[in-house]
């Protein structure tokens, strides 16, 4: 090969030293994340995980409306504000638990990683 063969095109990630992000090695490191086994959900915080939840359930339900056979038409913003508001609410979600995980291994002596 010749070196122009082996080289990244300058508009390339890999030509700035970047490495390609791996959308699924991300994936993979927050769906299976470290809870210890003692995560404890205390009332208030099993009720602020349970309405967002419910927020994202309620959510879907309205994207999964304006799907395919279009029973349901918003505009471009709305749905862009769906998402935006599933998202947040999902952090929220991962937010109460990280912290009940963290509390959990505080109790335990492990400290944070």
């Amino acid at each position: 090969m010749t070196k122009r063969q082996t080289q990244a095109p300058a508009n390339e990630p890999e030509a700035a030293g970047f490495e390609p992000l791996d959308l699924h090695e991300i994936y993979m490191a927050q769906a299976f994340g470290d809870f210890s086994a003692g995560v404890r959900l205390g009332a208030f915080d099993a009720r602020r995980l349970a309405q967002r939840l419910r927020g994202i359930e309620a959510i879907s339900a309205v994207l999964l409306a304006c799907g395919d056979d279009n029973r349901l038409r918003i505009s471009a913003r709305m749905l862009s504000g769906l998402a935006d508001a599933v998202h947040a609410l999902a952090l929220e979600a991962i937010d109460v638990l990280d912290r009940a995980d963290l509390e959990g291994k505080l109790e335990a002596g492990g400290g944070e990683d």
